[in-house]
Parts: structure tokens; C-alpha cells; sequence
């Protein structure tokens, strides 16, 4: 069975680029600046909750890696991302105190100004015809986010590794930075 997927360039997102923007032209204290980090580096930023509150996690960018067209074959109405090439960003979030909130990731990839988009892959079902174990659900072999529910009450400390996909129309490129949160703490290649 195919995956189904949903692609989003979140709103959110850009709009809370333009608040970024548009605060980065205030005057703000020493705390309100962007930090950049070259991939491997580790940041405790502040993730939206599911408890509508924020919470301090550890976040580490692994890598950034390219897919190829071919990797998008086993998704539903793969014919739609045809000409665009995908990019896993592969990363770990670890909790950096005990709580009780599932923890909401907050990535944005961008290719120098354009902002790529994230596909979510949404798991299939399968059917198995054995009455003990009628279904199994599998998600995108390539890359599968990190099942952030696991950080709820965990302890200080515990991490988990995700991915997420990102594409990028032919022509446009690799990611060149890698944001989370405002204001944004950057990961470059």
C-alpha cells in the first residue's frame, strides 16, 4: 500500500519568519538574537507543547542528506513530486527535564531565501489476513519523525532521533540553514 503524504509550507511558519523579521528590527536585548550552529551542535530551545505551554528540549541537526526522485516512488501520487529532490534532515531531541508534555518539533529548511517545503508522510495500514495480528503499520522507510509522545514523563536526559523531509524544486538546491523557533537558533551545513 502507498503512503499517503501531505505536503505544507506551514503559514505559521512564515508568519513567524515575518514576526522575526520584524522584531529583528526592534531593539531587543542580548538574550533575543538568532544563535547559528554548524550541523552536529546542540541547543536547548523552546518547543510548543501539547499542553499549549513551552518546554525546554535538546535539539542536535545530525545531517542533512540528499534523496533522489526514486526514494519518492513508494508514496501515492508519487507523479506530483516529480522534478524535486528530497532532503532528510536527520536530528535528535532529548528532554532536558522530567514532564509531562509531547513535545511539538518546529524545524523550517530553507535553500538560501526560499523556504522548502515539508512533506509528511502519513503511515499505511496493511492489511495481513492473520486474525492474531490483522493490521501492521509501516511508515516512509527513508526517513520517519521521532515519535515525540516517548518524552512525555521522560527523564532528564532521554533522547529520541527523527527525520524529516523536505523538497525542493529542481534547480533550487540543498538546505543552506535549518531554523527552530523564535527567536531562530540556525543550523549551516
Amino acid at each position: 500500500m502507498k503512503h499517503r503524504q501531505i505536503a505544507t509550507t506551514a503559514l505559521v511558519a512564515t508568519l513567524g519568519t515575518a514576526l522575526v523579521l520584524l522584531t529583528g528590527c526592534s531593539k531587543s536585548g542580548a538574550g533575543d538574537s538568532a544563535r547559528t550552529l554548524a550541523i552536529g551542535g546542540t541547543a536547548t530551545v523552546k518547543a510548543n507543547a501539547d499542553n499549549k505551554q513551552q518546554v525546554a528540549v535538546s535539539v542536535t541537526v545530525t545531517g542533512i542528506e540528499a534523496g533522489t526522485s526514486a526514494d519518492l516512488r513508494e508514496l501515492e501520487n508519487s507523479s506530483q513530486y516529480s522534478g524535486k529532490t528530497p532532503y532528510y534532515l536527520r536530528y535528535r531531541i532529548a528532554a532536558t527535564q522530567s514532564g509531562d508534555s509531547d513535545v511539538l518539533e518546529d524545524f523550517v529548511a530553507y535553500a538560501g531565501a526560499e523556504q522548502l517545503t515539508q512533506l509528511d508522510v502519513m503511515p499505511s495500514l496493511d492489511v495481513t489476513g492473520d486474525p492474531n495480528n490483522p493490521l501492521t503499520s509501516h511508515g516512509f522507510s527513508k526517513c520517519e519523525p521521532a515519535d515525540t509522545a516517548k518524552l512525555k514523563n521522560a527523564a532528564a536526559g532521554q533522547s529520541l532521533d527523527g527525520c524529516v523531509i523536505y523538497l525542493a524544486d529542481g534547480g533550487v538546491g540543498a538546505p543552506t540553514k535549518v531554523q527552530w523557533g523564535t527567536p531562530p537558533t540556525i543550523w549551516k551545513p
